[in-house]
């Protein structure tokens, strides 16, 4: 998987979302709904979505799936069984605290969000 911006996706209109609905879609998402609703976009547009949220285990039987986002192989896993991935959309760094107040907090927040980008790009 490598990344490269898509010009196309920056534009408005139908041909965005024909665009938008011919894409395999990885989306990990947030406990707060910014996941879900982008979902439910992306899939009103004809896209197909995996959904992906934050857990302490590596589970694939039922969607949304999920994984410990502090967890290499998790990520290894689930991208081994999606060859045909061809977008990533990551918002697991929602659910880091909004104040961080206390080193508990900090390693939180950067387990939810850097460490699993890190994670994602190394898979």
């Amino acid at each position: 998987m490598a990344w490269h911006p898509d010009e196309h996706l920056d534009e408005e209109g139908p041909a965005s979302d024909e665009i938008l609905g011919t894409l395999q879609w990885l989306v990990f998402a947030d406990k707060r709904g910014t996941g879900q609703q982008v979902v439910a976009r992306l899939r009103s547009k004809g896209a197909s979505c995996i959904v992906v949220s934050r857990g302490r285990e590596y589970r694939q039987n039922s969607e949304p799936f999920q994984l410990d986002p502090t967890n290499l192989e998790h990520f290894r896993r689930l991208l081994q069984r999606i060859p045909n991935l061809q977008a990533v959309i990551h918002l697991l760094s929602l659910d880091a605290p909004d104040t961080l107040t206390t080193p508990d907090d900090l390693d939180r927040a950067i387990a939810i969000g850097c460490a699993s980008v890190l994670h994602l790009v190394r898979s």
